[in-house]
This record gives C-alpha cells, sequence and structure tokens, in this order.
C-alpha cells in the first residue's frame, strides 16, 4: 500500500469546496491509488512550505508568544492560510519540545527557535530515572496538541503536525558531541539511550495523530553527520520502529548534506523525504522510490530571504524545471523561513508553483 502527505492530498482537494468531512471521505481512495495519483489530479506542481514562523509578522507576535500559546499559534497559521491560500498548513516547527518534556534545559530567544542548553544523561543508570513524559501533561507538548487539534477542528486543509528524530534527541538528551563519538566508543550505551528517546517520539506523534494531525514530520537534523553504516546501525531501525508505529504518512526530514544516505535512507517506510538546500535534488530523486515523495528545496537564507521577489520567482521555476523529469516532487525549502523573511518572497514562491506550466 502506498502513503499520501498533506500536501498530496489538497493536491486534489485545491479546486474542492474543502472539509473535513471530505478529506476523511478521501484519504482510504488515496491509499489505495497511491500519493502519484493525487499529484497527477492536482493538474499542476504543488508547494508545501514552512510557514508558521514568517507568519508571526501577519499576526503581530513573536515565535515564542507562538510556541508557548496554542491559541496563538493556530491564530498565526490562520492568518497564513488567509494571506497565502497554501496547498497544506502545518504546525511551526521545534525539535526542543521533546527534551524540555523530558526535563531538559531550553533557552528561548523572543524571535528564534529554543535550544536545549543542558544534557540529562551521562550513564546508562540514569535512564532508569526515566519514563516517557505524558504529551498531554509535561512541558510545552500540550501547546502543540491544542493547535493540532484546533487546526482539524476549524480548517479545511489537512494538517502536518511532527517533531524530532531518535538519533537527534538522543544527542540532545546526552549531549550531541557525545552522541557521535559514542558510535564508536559506546555504542550500548547508545542504544540504551536511543531505545528510550524512540519511545519518547512515538507517545508524542500518536498524541498529535490523535489530537487530528493528518500526517507528521520527523525531524533528524543531525542524522547528516553519520556515515551510512552508523545511520543503518544508529538511526534507520529507530525511525522504521516509530514510522510502523504511527498510523499516518511520515516524511523524513533531514538537514544539511544527507546525499551520502540515501541508499540507507530510500529503504525506510517513508511516505515523503524533505531534503536540504545542500542535496542535488535530481540525483536524490534517481535513489529513492518513485512512490516517496521528494521535496525541497531552496535555500531559506540565501534565496528566499535574501533576493527580491523577482530573484525568488527565477529561483523557483529554475528548480521546477530542473525537477520536472520527476512526479513525485514537491516544491517546498530545505528547512525552516526564517521569522523576518519578506511576504512578498513567499508570494513569489507560490505564484510561481501555480503559474508553471507542468503537464503530470
Amino acid at each position: 500500500m502506498f502513503n499520501i502527505t498533506p500536501a498530496d492530498l489538497n493536491a486534489y482537494l485545491g479546486s474542492l469546496p474543502v472539509s473535513r468531512r471530505i478529506v476523511r471521505r478521501v484519504k482510504p481512495l488515496a491509499l489505495g491509488l497511491g500519493p502519484l495519483w493525487l499529484l497527477r489530479r492536482a493538474g499542476r506542481r504543488t508547494a508545501g512550505l514552512p510557514l508558521g514562523t514568517a507568519a508571526t509578522q501577519l499576526t503581530g507576535t513573536s515565535v515564542r508568544d507562538n510556541l508557548t500559546s496554542g491559541s496563538t499559534q493556530f491564530q498565526t497559521l490562520m492568518a497564513a492560510v488567509r494571506r497565502f491560500r497554501p496547498d497544506g498548513i502545518g504546525i511551526i516547527s521545534d525539535l526542543s519540545i521533546e527534551a524540555q518534556a523530558c526535563g531538559c534545559e531550553v533557552k528561548f530567544p523572543e524571535n528564534g527557535l529554543p535550544y536545549v542548553s543542558s544534557k540529562l544523561i551521562e550513564n546508562p543508570e540514569d535512564l532508569e530515572k526515566f519514563r516517557v513524559p505524558d504529551p498531554y501533561r509535561a512541558g510545552r507538548m500540550p501547546v502543540v496538541l491544542k493547535t493540532v487539534r484546533l487546526l482539524s477542528q476549524k480548517l479545511g486543509l489537512a494538517v502536518g503536525s511532527g517533531g524530532i528524530g531518535p538519533f537527534t534527541l538522543a544527542g540532545e538528551l546526552i549531549g550531541t558531541e557525545r552522541a557521535a563519538l559514542a558510535v564508536y566508543t559506546e555504542p550500548d550505551f547508545l542504544h540504551a539511550v536511543l531505545r528510550y528517546a524512540t519511545e519518547v517520539v512515538i507517545s508524542y506523534q500518536l498524541a498529535q495523530i490523535a489530537s487530528g494531525s493528518d500526517t507528521v514530520i520527523i525531524g533528524e537534523p543531525t542524522g547528516s553527520i553519520l556515515s551510512p553504516r552508523h545511520f543503518r546501525e544508529f538511526a534507520a531501525g529507530y525511525l522504521t520502529r516509530i514510522i510502523k508505529k504511527l498510523p499516518v504518512p511520515v516524511t523524513l526530514h533531514i538537514c544539511g548534506d544527507c546525499a551520502h544516505l540515501l541508499d540507507e535512507i530510500a529503504l525506510l517506510p517513508i511516505a515523503s523525504l524533505s531534503v536540504d538546500a545542500p542535496v542535488n535534488l535530481a540525483e536524490a530523486a534517481r535513489k529513492i522510490p518513485a512512490n516517496v515523495i521528494l521535496s525541497g528545496n531552496l535555500d531559506p537564507i540565501t534565496v528566499v530571504r535574501e533576493l527580491d521577489p523577482r530573484g525568488v520567482r527565477e529561483a523557483t521555476l529554475k528548480l521546477l524545471t530542473e525537477m520536472d523529469p520527476y512526479p513525485n516532487f514537491l516544491l517546498s525549502t530545505g528547512c525552516d523561513i526564517t521569522p523576518d523573511t519578506p511576504m512578498e518572497n513567499i508570494q513569489a514562491i507560490l505564484d510561481a508553483v501555480r503559474e508553471y506550466r507542468y503537464k503530470p
């Protein structure tokens, strides 16, 4: 059976009076036919942009306001929907939530993403003290669940949510540098931490799905530091366990240059792969299965934030042209759009995608 991403579904539903009823009715049919069927029915290329942090400009709120209040984040995402009429919508990415819920200290800039500032686990015995946090009570997890619930209840578009991957979370819990060295020096300890991290991820993602999420994105940003052998040993198995536990399509996102991992990633049961700007998309498309959606990878800084709208449009059209041979391509940015990105630049991307002449 094929999987489906929210952008696939909304591409098909884009011209319809979308409702949650339609989403629920069409999804089983789409699951049987596969995501490419939905992309072809769209009759055009589609885009899946992380709009949340930039959309704070529309509501006059800070990133911190949105990541600490489900109601505020919902209003910001609704403003993004009204302004841009996107093919899909997802929550603001925040990969510190799980570590904070486990007990890590987090630094919280006013208009930047929070980051973990302390580690919790020094040795295997420490793991005995920890339990999987309750996603309905722990830290800021309930903020995300409220955002997802409001989006699923009030908005016609299919809703995407997500969180951190197990290897990256393990690095937050023991220190990223130690996790990188542990693949050589402490593999048993690292596996123990990864088993705990995996259960944290599963619990949190299941709560998001129960709150109304139609798909999830697992962000494994530090996965790109692993060799193919170490990715297979310390990431792939845990990601597979997570994906098989979640009853919705899963997108994997890896930051940086993950080209050396594409053969291993191609073996994962993912619905979609999101790659960062350093990756050659055409080469990636030749390595991943044709039924897996490949999304990316405009540079969010040097292109999307820093160019003028004309330059952004030209870069978008160039990428669309390069990816024309690949029907499983979904245009996006390589990573999160920054809070100070001009609204006109985001509009330039969406206009270019909608106007691009593509025959599926």
